[in-house]
């Protein structure tokens, strides 16, 4: 414990010195470090890194933990093992701060971070797309339980580095590559990239049981030289397929609210893909009554941007547009665990889902989103109670539960249990 630090010997061995003056602690393993902070000789209000971290304080916080990782990293240290290989995704050695943040704002709890790189993003954290509009949200409605989307740059650039990458450091997934298409007769890049935009999405909307009713959505640029793409490979797989012995794939098209759509299945078995091109997207889901509700949502308004759960979990801060956003809202699960699975016969299963559905039903919405800037990422968790923990435990008990009953209903006799897919 000192009371000056300008007294400490210079013979001191190392160790902890806290110093505590006029309403300030301040603790450091270093002495002339510390002599410096009570002298007011420090320089770091002179630094870059303290702008950094005068933006947040001026912007106002409830904690702030910060980080200078160009000063932290060994200059002499590589990106690269002593194999050559990457030890970390390119373009992440350049990411020079990082500040991690906690505010209310509009008494919304945030959790925020803020990622700084040294000159503009390159690399991995390239990938991500500047903040713009996300139409394939319209496709879903607002009953979804979660959704994440994200804007990138050109998909054929990104996977231009993925080769790059697997060229220079990993031999064998270059010709894995090379043999697929070979094998396949279709041109990853030009084929299968080329024709997406930069918007993906992903959802969970409607009942979990017996099967999860998913969505996913990608903005398209070239529908038709896609579809091609598709057919070509699913009758390659498929004639694979029967020289194995094994069932083949059937692609059948049928119109669906006005245009053509597809539907994928094994031979002589129930189609578990439907997929059809609408309004610059590429729409899929597991069954056609779901494809055509995100279709007809779409067109009067019924989606989840515009209902108030998604509009409580956005972030209070101005921004409308956004380079990626994950949301959830388990509250919407709790009636689908209430009616797919009875528990009064089974005392101790009843009490579990109990439990189950209590947590679900006082889960609130929440988002978290991200921005892209030119040298920068920011990201923030918002939400009525922050970060809610008892949100992904109750998401976890749900998964425990339903894995105990695989297989057939609570309660329900063996005979009596329908098939699972």
């Amino acid at each position: 414990l000192v009371e000056d630090p300008a007294r400490i010997p210079d013979s001191t061995a190392a160790g902890l010195f806290l110093y505590v003056d006029d309403g300030v602690m301040a603790a450091a393993t270093d002495a002339g470090s510390l002599r410096r902070f009570a002298a007011g000789k420090s320089g770091f209000a002179e630094t870059p890194f303290h702008a950094e971290i005068d933006r947040a304080y001026r912007e106002g916080v409830s904690w702030l933990v910060a980080a200078d990782l160009a000063a932290l990293r060994d200059p002499g240290m590589s990106a690269r093992d002593a194999k050559g290989k990457e030890i970390a995704p390119a373009g992440v050695d350049r990411l020079r701060y990082v500040v991690l943040e906690h505010k209310t704002v509009g008494q919304q709890p945030q959790l925020r971070a803020s990622l700084e790189f040294a000159g503009k993003r390159q690399g991995v954290p390239a990938w991500l797309g500047a903040p713009a509009p996300m139409g394939s949200l319209e496709f879903v409605s607002p009953a979804a339980a979660a959704a994440a989307c994200v804007l990138v740059e050109e998909p054929e650039a990104i996977l231009d580095e993925i080769v790059a990458s697997a060229a220079g450091s990993d031999g064998d997934a270059l010709a894995e590559l090379l043999q697929f298409q070979q094998e396949h007769n279709v041109d990853v890049r030009n084929d299968l990239a080329a024709p997406l935009g930069g918007e993906f999405l992903v959802a969970l909307d409607g009942p979990v049981l017996p099967t999860p009713a998913w969505k996913a959505v990608l903005l398209v640029d070239d529908p038709a030289r896609l579809q091609h793409t598709i057919e070509t490979l699913v009758a390659d797989l498929s004639r694979k397929l029967q020289e194995e012995g094994k069932p083949g794939l059937a692609l059948a098209a049928e119109p669906l609210e006005g245009v053509p759509a597809w539907s994928l299945a094994m031979a002589g078995a129930e189609p578990s893909l439907h997929y059809v091109f609408w309004e610059g997207y590429l729409v899929m889901a597991p069954s056609r009554a779901q494809l055509s509700d995100a279709i007809r949502n779409r067109a009067s308004g019924y989606t989840l941007p515009r209902s108030e759960a998604f509009q409580s979990a956005l972030p209070v801060d101005g921004h409308d547009q956004f380079s990626a956003i994950l949301y959830q809202n388990w509250e919407t699960l709790a009636g689908t665990v209430e009616s797919f699975v009875p528990d009064a016969k089974n005392p101790e299963q009843a009490g579990e889902l109990a439990e189950v559905r209590e947590l679900l039903k006082n889960a609130k919405p929440m988002m978290l989103s991200a921005w892209a800037g030119a040298d920068r990422i920011e990201l923030a968790w918002a939400g009525p109670q922050g970060m809610n923990l008892m949100d992904l435990a109750a998401f976890g008990d749900l998964g425990r539960v339903l894995k105990a009953h695989r297989g057939g209903l609570v309660g329900e006799p063996e005979e009596r249990r329908p098939a699972r897919h």
